[in-house]
């Protein structure tokens, strides 16, 4: 079997691409861990981050409607995501003790 170059840099954009993902995750658990998000505010959460990170790699990625959109109008871009502990914190009324 060929394994050429562009191969290659498919394997190695893939790992990096898995790396970061696995690494983001573990992020939005401990906030999600932190604060006791509740089911559909998290699936919102990983819809969202999905949708704003791999608009390119998923075009037709759909957001599930679950009813919960308490936490759409703070995210809309890839950078509001900095923030995403205060933005839980907010949304669920948690003290800044938390």
């Amino acid at each position: 079997m060929y394994f050429g170059c562009e191969n290659a840099m498919r394997l190695i954009n893939r790992y990096v691409l898995n790396s970061k993902i696995f690494i983001t995750i573990g992020l939005l658990l401990a906030i999600v861990q932190k604060f006791q998000v509740p089911h559909t505010l998290k699936e919102r959460i990983v819809d969202l981050f999905v949708s704003t990170h791999f608009k390119k790699a998923l075009p037709g990625y759909k957001i599930q409607d679950m009813g919960e959109a308490r936490i759409d109008p703070f995210i809309s871009q890839i950078n509001d995501f900095k923030d995403l502990d205060q933005i839980v914190k907010k949304i669920l009324g948690h003290s800044s003790r938390g």
